[in-house]
């Protein structure tokens, strides 16, 4: 089956106010690769390279182990992380990307596997508050439960986001870069919501980078830009039954 894609040529509609179809070349998107890890995954110490298997939040060499959900719940689980991001051209895939760069997860047990230090913690990934490509996120399946989909979706995205500079919001329950549960399908919202502080800057109320507010939509916007696809098959996964988590 072949992919395709039908997008509006803005350019060519004022050119050409005819029955004539324009069509462009989309933007490259970023890749974000969701690695299940189903032979395990090596990871050896160095400056942040997800294409060689490179990060800064280990020591030495370390394998982790596979992600220990069903075949159903990866799958699931990918669907809803797809959804929360069609809007951004963010091309996600769970297929090793081979030698693309990419901002990969992989979907693992827990963070004990990576260092004793990060034992509890849900994921893991490094953080300045800036955007930054080609690196390795850690979602710990086993710590969070490995058959709830909407936890682990919610997990993934907002350890994606915070590749992007993203970071935890508070008073906006609805997006997904807030804690909070109970209020329905969660997304990056285009809100303008207040920073948590508590864990990235040690102040409550202050974003990393010193400003105080966040708006999920608009920030994620800026790095990866929109969405080329209007309409798409579901050969990638674009269309997906999953909606956002909704813890």
């Amino acid at each position: 089956m072949m992919q395709f894609s039908i997008r509006l040529c803005m350019a060519c509609l004022v050119a050409c106010m005819s029955a004539t179809m324009c069509f462009a070349a989309p933007l490259q998107p970023d890749i974000l690769y969701l690695n299940r890890c189903t032979a395990g995954c090596t990871i050896h110490f160095g400056a942040d390279n997800a294409v060689m298997g490179q990060s800064t939040l280990v020591t030495g060499t370390r394998t982790v182990a596979a992600f220990p959900g069903t075949d159903a719940i990866f799958d699931q689980t990918a669907a809803c992380v797809r959804h929360v991001f069609l809007p951004f051209n963010i091309h996600v895939v769970a297929n090793n990307p081979g030698s693309a760069p990419r901002r990969e997860m992989m979907l693992t047990t827990t963070g004990g596997t990576l260092d004793a230090s990060y034992s509890g913690l849900g994921a893991i990934t490094t953080y300045d508050g800036n955007p930054h490509d080609n690196v390795i996120g850690f979602v710990f399946a086993t710590t969070i439960g490995s058959a709830d989909v909407n936890a682990l979706c919610q997990t993934t995205a907002q350890t994606v986001a915070f590749l992007y500079g993203l970071e935890y919001v508070v008073n906006n329950c609805p997006d997904i870069e807030a804690n909070t549960t109970l209020c329905g399908e969660k997304s990056f919202t285009n809100i303008d919501s207040t920073c948590d502080g508590t864990l990235f800057s040690g102040t409550p109320g202050q974003c990393k980078l010193g400003n105080t507010t966040q708006n999920s939509y608009a920030k994620l916007l800026s790095v990866a830009g929109a969405s080329d696809f209007i309409l798409a098959n579901s050969f990638e996964g674009f269309e997906v039954p999953h909606a956002g988590p909704s813890p």
